[in-house]
């Protein structure tokens, strides 16, 4: 079987292409805005663990040798005072 309008096939597909890459990648990205790591102090224990203290909260994050696992979480009150879960 011949197709007798070849041409104006491919250029009704490339216009339907173009209108469809143009559309898409105009299209609104609901990406969450990027986090403000800078306000993060770091803190590195002998035992090879490394903490992250969130000024904000008050919070201490201690990740193993490799970062790979959290395994402390404590929230401090007071100077002076113990630390507690959160």
């Amino acid at each position: 079987m011949k197709i007798k309008n070849a041409g104006w096939l491919f250029v009704t597909g490339a216009l339907f292409g173009l209108c469809v890459a143009l559309t898409l990648g105009a299209a609104e990205r609901n990406e969450p805005p990027p986090k403000d790591w800078s306000r993060l102090k770091v803190v590195s224990y002998p035992n090879g663990g490394t903490g992250f203290f969130d000024p904000d909260t008050a919070t201490i994050y201690v990740y193993d040798s490799d970062l790979s696992r959290c395994y402390l979480i404590r929230k401090m009150g007071n100077l002076g005072q113990p630390m507690f879960r959160p």
